[in-house]
């Protein structure tokens, strides 16, 4: 009798759906369509630009916003910013670039701006 062959299940970090994609380096969440909203409907009613809010030169501070709405910025923030290894899979994947599409790809960017900021690890 043939033995089978011991497969591992990989499931989606984001969805945890099963998935045969390889691990890919990805932001520990996808981008969130209702947050993405709620940053452009706050925008809009103080009548500022959304960069003013999400951008590298916001100031919350300035701002006026609510504390419950600055933590759920810095805990996005942070789910964007820290990037690992994992299994995503072909749906999230292209969810998460339709998103990228609709809130970011209008940002004139320079590729050969690019910041790299070493933690001391010790």
């Amino acid at each position: 009798m043939a033995r089978k062959k011991k497969t591992t299940r990989r499931t989606c970090a984001w969805c945890h759906k099963p998935t045969t994609l390889p691990a890919v380096y990805a932001a520990d969440t996808p981008l969130m369509d209702w947050l993405e909203e709620k940053i452009d409907l706050v925008a809009k009613s103080k009548h500022i630009k959304r960069s003013d809010i999400w951008g590298e030169q916001s100031d919350w501070a300035k701002l006026g916003l609510t504390p419950g709405f600055e933590n759920e910025l810095l805990a996005y923030d942070s789910l964007l910013c820290t990037v690992t290894r994992k299994h995503i899979c072909k749906t999230c994947l292209v969810d998460d670039y339709n998103l990228w599409l609709k809130y970011y790809s209008k940002i004139d960017d320079n590729p050969d701006n690019i910041d790299i900021i070493f933690e001391d690890l010790t």
